[in-house]
């Protein structure tokens, strides 16, 4: 399993890795920015996770996913970080943010579905093999990525965004960088715009609607009013 042979290396790059800046998460392509904060194998990341799906079927405008892990920085555990759900859920988000960076976006949300299908298996090279298989993607590369130290990187960033957020919920929901609405214990909660598919549909729309409303020119001032005949 290749998580024994990142225990060997975790510590050697950990150090660096923390103190690294993150990668900044902003609208930087024009798209409404949709960000989901989660652990990997929390029932309420899976829930969250498959709203959105269907959420990216329907809008008709441009969006960015972007998905953060909730992890704490502990230097006593096997990959440097505790988990809720344990190492194998911290190995379970490095697949995934390694997934993205070896393979691009495009096929990441379907791997993570593919992933979440099986809960108790996230964080397997197996199952993580089977689902970018699944995609038409190999799992040689993500595997370097593992063993390298840039997953542990990859990991470190996350969770210092998360982190930087006070974000401690999994999962929560951020719509163009705001809070929107958090699920919980099986629940949707903190929700004010609703919790439904068509609800979030409506967020993203109205942001990129926003965004098409044209500044109103200031009003002319007096002076501005009156020429003078020459």
């Amino acid at each position: 399993m290749l998580l024994q042979s990142i225990l060997v290396v975790s510590t050697a790059f950990i150090a660096n890795v923390v103190a690294s800046p993150f990668e900044q998460h902003g609208n930087t392509t024009g798209a409404v920015p949709v960000e989901l904060f989660v652990m990997s194998q929390c029932p309420d990341a899976i829930s969250c996770e498959s709203a959105f799906a269907e959420v990216f079927k329907q809008v008709t405008v441009p969006t960015t996913l972007d998905i953060n892990f909730i992890a704490q920085p502990n230097p006593t555990e096997p990959l440097q970080f505790s988990c809720k759900h344990g190492a194998q859920e911290c190995y379970g988000n490095m697949q995934e943010l390694c997934y993205k960076h070896v393979h691009g976006s495009e096929t990441w949300l379907p791997f993570i579905q593919c992933m979440n299908t099986d809960r108790v298996a996230i964080g397997t090279d197996e199952w993580a093999k089977t689902c970018a298989e699944k995609q038409g993607k190999a799992y040689g590369q993500i595997a370097d990525c593992l063993l390298d130290g840039t997953g542990i990187s990859l990991h470190a960033q996350s969770a210092a965004r998360t982190s930087s957020l006070g974000i401690t919920t999994s999962c929560t929901i951020y719509i163009d960088n705001k809070p929107r609405c958090v699920r919980d214990g099986n629940e949707w909660k903190k929700c004010p715009g609703g919790s439904s598919i068509s609800d979030f549909v409506k967020t993203i729309n109205d942001v990129e609607d926003s965004k098409a409303i044209p500044a109103t020119d200031p009003p002319l001032s007096d002076a501005n009013l009156y020429i003078q005949s020459p």
